[in-house]
């Protein structure tokens, strides 16, 4: 009861004093500017009750897009998130939340909004700020018809006095029995919805499934795939990819990017680190969701195998391997002193280096060992003396591992 009469009296005396819109770009300097929007519902939860009084009552989170126009500093696409309470009976009730415009990718303005409901009529403040140029007070005027709201800010002829019954309505009754016990999202119609696949670099080899609603609709694309447009239901869906044999999202980067006009209008939606986002398309929506999937940069470092025998005239001959557990990265045949593997570049991780006798040499005849140091000169690992040899190469670091065998 006091925090809506508080919501009244403010709206009422902010209108009755004829602001406008305080646009403070620098000290003691302060502009009017007018602007209008409208925006459509996108999605609506909501909770009904009938209270004790026997009116109905309501609670509901609506998000509504929809554009600004008017001064340049803040046209563009208008974002509204509001929480609404209404004494649905009496055509009374307040909302609040917060308002944003963008221009793309970038937030223009942002704003609390503040107002309240009475007979259709939404009349209300913004108090916010205008990214990189100053504070923002502004009072509105909207009409609103539960889908869709639209008005002006900073024009003081339409900016009504509110009903004053508005400050003796009781939002906070209780209620006797409930009407929607769970939140209900309200959504009717139809849209358009495809998704696009975008890799980077765009010549990566990853392949995945694309999905709407958990049904693939686009098999193993890769850079430029597509879903196609499908059409959908108005309301909540999921989106989502999977990896193919051969590809692992653990080695991407992902994002979700949503944008309605076919692709061409403002993100509205952003997130999908996971691989997959829900998004609400609004009835005649026309919305491409992209997901892009940035190849990790792998942490690198070298390594490199080389044979030292003693004496350095010995006839003896061997393979050298480096492997990663059954996998074998680089392989030498048929080596003698001074041999080498070359420096291989390899993902950073642990390796095993190792050597085999080819035909007309024995192990037996000689003792092993194996050292491996980094660039520096640090001995990193030592030990080898059944041919084999585990090594950690670090990112960055420029390994060689050198296998010594000593004639008995």
């Amino acid at each position: 009861m006091r925090r809506l009469t508080w919501i009244a009296v403010a709206v009422l005396a902010l209108a009755g004093a004829g602001a406008a819109i305080a646009w403070h770009g620098g000290l003691l300097k302060t502009e009017k500017v007018t602007a209008d929007f409208r925006a459509d519902r996108m999605s609506l939860k909501e909770r009904t009750c009938v209270g004790t009084d026997g009116d109905t009552y309501r609670d509901a989170n609506v998000v509504l897009v929809g554009t600004m126009s008017g001064d340049s500093r803040l046209t563009g696409r208008a974002v509204f998130r509001l929480k609404l309470r209404e004494n649905v009976t009496g055509g009374l009730g307040t909302a609040e939340g917060r308002m944003w415009v963008r221009d793309g990718d970038w937030t223009k303005a942002s704003a609390h909004v503040i107002g309240v409901i009475a007979d259709g009529k939404l009349n209300g403040v913004f108090n916010g700020r205008v990214h990189r140029r100053g504070w923002l007070v502004a009072n509105f005027g909207a009409t609103w018809n539960g889908t869709t709201l639209e008005g002006e800010l900073g024009k003081d002829t339409k900016v009504g006095s509110t009903n004053s019954a508005v400050i003796q309505s009781r939002l906070d009754v209780r209620c006797s029995r409930p009407g929607n016990t769970t939140p209900t999202e309200q959504t009717t119609g139809t849209g358009k919805l495809e998704v696009r696949k975008v890799l980077s670099p765009s010549g990566d080899s990853g392949r995945f499934d694309l999905r709407i609603d958990g049904k693939v609709e686009a098999s193993g694309v890769g850079d430029g795939g597509s879903t196609g447009e499908e059409s959908v239901t108005a309301g909540r869906h999921e989106i989502s990819e999977v990896a193919v044999a051969g590809t692992k999202l653990g080695d991407y980067t992902t994002s979700i990017s949503c944008r309605d006009n076919n692709g061409t209008g403002s993100e509205f939606e952003r997130g999908g680190a996971d691989g997959n986002m829900d998004l609400v398309v609004a009835n005649g929506a026309d919305v491409v969701c992209t997901i892009t999937n940035t190849k990790k940069t792998q942490a690198t470092g070298k390594l490199e195998v080389v044979k030292n025998l003693e004496p350095s005239s010995d006839p003896g001959r061997f393979n050298l391997f480096i492997k990663q557990g059954s996998t074998t990265i680089d392989s030498e045949s048929n080596e003698g002193d001074g041999g080498s593997t070359g420096e291989r570049t390899v993902a950073a991780g642990t390796y095993e280096v190792s050597e085999t006798a080819v035909a007309g040499t024995n192990l037996g005849d000689y003792d092993k060992s194996i050292s491996c140091k980094d660039g520096n000169g640090a001995e990193i690992a030592k030990g080898g003396s059944d041919g084999d040899l585990n090594v950690t190469v670090a990112a960055g670091a420029d390994v060689v591992c050198t296998i010594t065998n000593e004639r008995d």
